[in-house]
């Protein structure tokens, strides 16, 4: 058969209605898949603490304990009796 003859026929069938027509539903293809997304994660960071000179933490001021030993107190509170004592 010739292509003139091939096109013939069909035209003839679709005026005939032997020919089916196709749904316009096609078979779905499936992607190509790509790496696993959990696997792909990015790395956690550590947070970084910022070390400040004075280790005071957002401006407030840290007061310092001074300790003085126990027998050091007692002579000043003794002195401080005195002097109020005068």
């Amino acid at each position: 058969m010739t292509i003139w003859q091939k096109e013939n026929v069909k035209v003839l069938q679709q005026q005939a209605g032997i020919v089916q027509e196709k749904d316009g539903k096609l078979k779905k293809r499936k992607k190509k898949g790509g790496p696993n997304p959990l696997s792909c994660l990015k790395k956690k960071k550590k947070p970084e603490t910022i070390l400040r000179k004075n280790g005071t933490k957002s401006g407030k001021v840290r007061k310092r304990k001074i300790k003085i030993a126990s027998h050091i107190k007692e002579a000043l509170v003794t002195e401080l009796k005195n002097k109020r004592g005068k």
